[in-house]
């Protein structure tokens, strides 16, 4: 990764090519976006230490986008086609939609439980990128939501049909949630002041989930 004299354009056409790979996957078979997003964590964590403090801004720009475009591609097998309304869709699809995007969104957090930031124990993993993910993660949710949102209608009403259903919403985010809380609550590895920021990123969640809910009707 090399991102020291270019622009936040390059920088989002780098997160972007989560998209790519994951266009690629069949999940009922191997998914290729995993090990790209292991190794992407695995590249970060390996480097960080080495960022020079002057270019350390577009890494951490770096880190948001790339949260945000893998969060999106959690949410987007939610919606229907962007030309489609959501009630118009075969009832299989919609439930199709539902399964992969769990599995998905499974899939990336056991990614970034497991080798990534959110890994509570692993003394390689730097804190300062701990906590930077937990200062962009809240928003990025939701950005991500909107955004998948936004792509699955021309128009307020379309958009109003395509949303999912608060059952399947609060599903998601209970996915999404779970290694913060883990992290919040751990009595051991993750240091106070990173336990501390995971509460401060739950709560925020909590406001931005409760604001998702009501405009879904919930």
């Amino acid at each position: 990764m090399t991102v020291y004299s270019y622009g936040v354009n390059l920088l989002k056409d780098i997160a972007s090519t989560f998209s790519s790979i994951s266009a690629k996957d069949d999940y009922g078979e191997d998914s290729w976006l995993t090990p790209y997003h292991q190794a992407f964590h695995e590249t970060l964590i390996r480097e960080w230490s080495s960022i020079d403090s002057h270019r350390m801004n577009k890494y951490l720009l770096l880190v948001r986008f790339v949260v945000r475009e893998i969060f999106t591609i959690c949410f987007r097998p939610l919606f229907g086609t962007r030309t489609g309304e959501k009630d118009q869709l075969p009832e299989k699809r919609e439930e199709e939609g539902k399964i992969e995007a769990r599995h998905r969104a499974k899939s990336i957090m056991a990614t970034m439980e497991a080798s990534g930031p959110l890994n509570r124990t692993d003394r390689k993993i730097p804190d300062g990128l701990r906590l930077h993910l937990l200062d962009v993660f809240p928003e990025e949710l939701f950005t991500a939501y909107t955004a998948a949102e936004e792509g699955s209608a021309t128009t307020e009403e379309d958009a109003a049909l395509n949303a999912p259903d608060q059952h399947i919403l609060g599903m998601m985010l209970e996915i999404f949630k779970a290694p913060i809380t883990a992290m919040a609550e751990s009595n051991s590895g993750a240091q106070k002041h990173v336990r501390q920021r995971a509460k401060e990123a739950l709560q925020h969640l909590a406001e931005r989930e409760a604001e998702a809910f009501e405009s879904i009707g919930g």
